[in-house]
């Protein structure tokens, strides 16, 4: 019979398994305030996405990127023109299918923006003024995420009982009750 710890397991040994090295990437851009020239570079590694002046309004940028496993994934955007009020936010990021910022909102506390002058602002989604955003993360980019899930979590099971036993001993003693 699976229960909730069991299928936890049989989750972490599949992701263990999973070496995924091309990923589809999927960028939702917000610009507003165009008012002029508003150079704007989005890249994902090295690959550009966009290297423009973008119009005001929503848009997708896609890209396919292999990244081996144990390296970074690395989102960055720049600009040096950039004047009052222009901006732009990135408000989306989707990968392998997967919305990053609406399931894992933990993930957007990576984001940094480091202006011209060196200062850097945390947990920035945006460029308000000139400098670099960017948003690095490690890969596999899966596991990476469900650990981090799984860490940030409030939720408790069987915390009422202790087994004095921790890890993979845990999920063996649970495989031979449950299975």
């Amino acid at each position: 019979m699976l229960n909730r710890n069991n299928v936890e397991y049989e989750m972490d040994q599949v992701l263990k398994s999973m070496h995924i090295e091309d990923y589809h990437v999927q960028v939702q851009l917000e610009v507003q305030g165009q008012s002029g020239s508003f150079e704007l570079a989005l890249k994902v590694n090295d690959q550009t996405l966009l290297e423009d002046t973008p119009p005001d309004g929503t848009h997708t940028l896609a890209a396919q990127i292999n990244v081996p496993a144990g390296q970074e994934m690395r989102l960055s955007a720049r600009t040096r023109t950039h004047v009052h009020p222009q901006r732009a936010v990135v408000s989306g990021l989707i990968i392998n299918g997967v919305d990053i910022f609406k399931h894992n909102l933990w993930v957007m506390d990576r984001q940094r923006f480091t202006h011209t002058n060196g200062r850097v602002e945390q947990n920035c989604s945006g460029i308000y003024h000139n400098g670099t955003w960017e948003l690095v993360m490690p890969t596999p980019l899966f596991p990476w995420i469900k650990q981090g899930r799984t860490e940030r979590s409030k939720v408790k099971y069987l915390d009422h009982i202790d087994f004095g036993i921790s890890g993979d001993e845990y999920y063996t003693l649970l495989d031979k009750i449950f299975r």
